[in-house]
């Protein structure tokens, strides 16, 4: 497993890094023990539909962008799930699957990834604000309910940009709130209720749910998030919602 050091972000303050590096440390302390039980939690939470989310999050890239030798970066890679699915549909690219949280990934190689996999696959733990990659050196980056977890968000974005390809392509699967009067209140109650009580019954680690419920809220809508995308250089093309916008996926292109 590769462990880079973390660099610093280009005109990054100390204040910045100081509070980037305390908001990884809570990242890892949440999500770390759960690794586990990580999978079961999102499907039987999900009902199954993340996985259908996540492979149309990787088809949307499209054989004609991801020729032969490309590199593909999976984002808050967690269990490899994107990493896998990218090595499935392209299995004569590169991968690299970065990851704050190592047991996370550990548990990806070790119960998950086929042997075909792990001669494309390069497992990281890094921070996605401070990525120990070259500029302009992915072709596309993947990246699946992991965006909300990077603040500042501007600081994830503008290294998604710098070591993008000129016409590279971003790729967000991202939870956000629902905004229709009913929908939206059953829908953040389960968030915010349902979900903690159920995953305290299944892994006694409700606060990993408590925190999901208060990072969708906190995440903007589909149009604010274009706009951000757009300001940080990475020009959306589209969004597609997903079950009545519980998700959606963006994609964006660096312009070359």
């Amino acid at each position: 497993m590769t462990e880079p050091q973390a660099v610093p972000g280009s005109g990054a303050t100390v204040e910045l890094g100081a509070a980037m590096r305390i908001q990884s440390r809570a990242i890892r302390n949440v999500f770390g023990p759960m690794s586990a039980r990580y999978d079961l939690q999102n499907r039987l939470f999900s009902l199954g539909l993340d996985m259908g989310w996540r492979r149309a999050l990787v088809d949307g890239i499209g054989h004609r962008n991801a020729a032969p030798g490309s590199l593909l970066l999976d984002l808050a890679a967690g269990t490899l799930d994107v990493s896998l699915l990218l090595h499935q549909r392209f299995p004569k690219a590169r991968i690299i699957a970065l990851d704050l949280c190592e047991p996370m990934l550990r548990l990806g190689l070790e119960r998950k990834a086929p042997v075909s996999a792990l001669a494309s696959l390069l497992p990281f733990v890094a921070d996605a604000r401070t990525m120990p990659l070259p500029d302009a050196s992915v072709d596309h980056v993947a990246i699946a309910f992991g965006i909300r977890n990077m603040t500042p968000r501007a600081a994830a974005l503008a290294e998604i940009l710098r070591v993008l390809k000129p016409g590279g392509g971003l790729h967000v699967l991202e939870f956000a709130p629902v905004r229709l009067p009913l929908c939206g209140s059953l829908y953040h109650c389960h968030l915010e209720r349902v979900l903690p009580f159920l995953a305290n019954l299944v892994s006694g680690k409700a606060e990993a749910f408590r925190y999901l419920g208060a990072s969708v809220r906190a995440f903007p809508d589909p149009g604010a998030f274009a706009r951000e995308l757009d300001a940080a250089g990475l020009h959306p093309a589209a969004w597609q919602q997903l079950a009545l916008g519980i998700a959606n996926i963006h994609r964006a292109v660096k312009e070359g």
